[in-house]
């Protein structure tokens, strides 16, 4: 479809003011922010259609909104019209037409900031209404909803109803909420409380990112979207990937490993920032980290046993990674450490480049075997050769180091791979026609 904003009741100077401006939030820090869930929730309450899933249409609408904000600097009013978003799940065409005024969004303002707390407020559980489907993980349900007391929409974590009386289930809820909330860095989703509800069921909620995870960025690249392409090329790609390094190192020095490294984990907000999610399978380092966090048996979390698992999904209960993604390490059953994760970012920085995964199947025998035994392809032999974008050899050995079988001859840890990832970037390979 195309892609059509049209900004009405604006003088020809807009274009001056954005290349004068660019991104300065001319009419209010958050109004592109408030824009963008607007457009969202009326698309939302139109189509059940939620653009947050959807990186080509959460651009779009990004797009829509900067031009809308910078549009309200110069003028009252503006509107934006996008004539085609896609498709429905009914298969109706998805638009949006919405006028926007600066005295709205100034109003909506004062409304967020300065409305009065009530005498009787609403605490827990009670406090959160609205709740739309986010997605499903092998262990909880996440949906978003609004909090009453602060006006904010958040996302709303609760195990699944039938592990809710599992004990090891609910510790390793319980840690992950836990361990999130500690590691206090840009790039990790914030958590806000922690509960039960009116059934007794344990959740918490933490800050709601708008963007879209790395494992739709490269199912779109793969099947050759252009937007996505134009939106996510190799620098981009590698950027996001570097913002999760470096926060897989905080994590590793306050002393925690996260041991599910994937792209579905990797978020790619729409500002351009890179969230790590999903800390439900961390190993901590030592007594001192979060000490009596979680109640698991001792030494239960050291190996994480041999149980049944899925090739896609991390189910509760003896679970140390995703089989696709794991290392050699967790395929063994080993003890892991923070060269675990260096090899889960490793297989993630080989998809980025090649856009096909490092391991794949549909028997878990088989996909074990390969992370066991079968070496890893250079990234630059196997690359799509559709994307045009080449792959140094310096990237290649950074990829292939954090892929080797033997944590030894891994980098020892994320400081280590940051330094060699940004010599590696800083070499350009030269065009020898120009």
């Amino acid at each position: 479809g195309t892609f059509d904003v049209s900004i009405m009741a604006v003088e020809d100077g807009i274009f001056e003011v954005l290349a004068t401006h660019g991104d300065m939030a001319l009419g209010g820090d958050d109004w592109d922010r408030k824009i963008i869930e607007m457009l969202a929730d009326e698309i939302f309450d139109a189509h059940r259609f939620d653009v947050t899933t959807q990186p080509v249409t959460l651009g779009r609408l990004k797009e829509a909104a900067e031009l809308a904000k910078i549009a309200l600097s110069t003028t009252d009013e503006t509107v934006i019209r996008l004539p085609y978003l896609g498709q429905s799940a009914a298969g109706e065409p998805i638009h949006v037409e919405r006028t926007f005024t600066r005295a709205e969004l100034n109003t909506l303002t004062a409304e967020l900031t300065d409305a009065v707390f009530q005498r009787y407020w609403r605490s827990g559980s009670l406090k959160y209404k609205d709740f739309r489907p986010l997605t499903t993980s092998g262990s909880a349900v996440l949906q978003t909803c609004h909090d009453i007391n602060l006006n904010r929409r958040v996302v709303h974590k609760a195990l699944h109803h039938d592990l809710t009386t599992d004990p090891i289930a609910t510790a390793r809820f319980v840690r992950e909420a836990r361990v999130t909330a500690n590691i206090n860095h840009p790039g990790t989703a914030a958590v806000y409380e922690i509960g039960r509800n009116r059934d007794g069921d344990i959740y918490f909620t933490m800050k709601h990112i708008r963007g879209v995870d790395l494992r739709h960025v490269f199912t779109n690249l793969t099947t050759g979207d252009a937007d996505t392409r134009r939106d996510f090329p190799l620098q981009h790609r590698l950027n996001l990937l570097t913002e999760a390094a470096r926060t897989l190192r905080y994590a590793h020095r306050s002393g925690v490993v996260h041991r599910d490294v994937k792209p579905a984990n990797i978020l790619a907000g729409v500002f351009g920032e890179a969230t790590l999610l999903d800390f439900g399978l961390a190993q901590l380092l030592g007594p001192d980290v979060l000490p009596d966090a979680d109640g698991l048996p001792p030494g239960e979390d050291q190996r994480g046993g041999d149980a049944a698992v899925s090739l896609q999904l991390t189910n509760a209960g003896g679970r140390i990674g995703t089989p696709l993604y794991m290392s050699p390490e967790q395929a063994r059953g080993a003890p892991t450490d923070t060269r675990t994760d260096v090899y889960g970012w490793g297989t993630v920085l080989y998809e980025a480049l090649t856009l096909k995964p490092l391991v794949f199947g549909d028997e878990l025998e088989d996909v074990l075997a390969q992370v066991l035994d079968q070496p890893a392809p250079v990234p630059s032999a196997v690359a799509d050769s559709t994307l045009a974008e080449p792959i140094t050899p310096a990237l290649d050995a950074v990829c292939l180091r954090c892929l080797a079988k033997d944590p030894n001859d891994r980098f020892a840890d994320f400081g280590e791979l940051l330094a060699a990832l940004g010599q590696a970037r800083s070499r350009r390979r030269i065009d020898p026609d120009r």
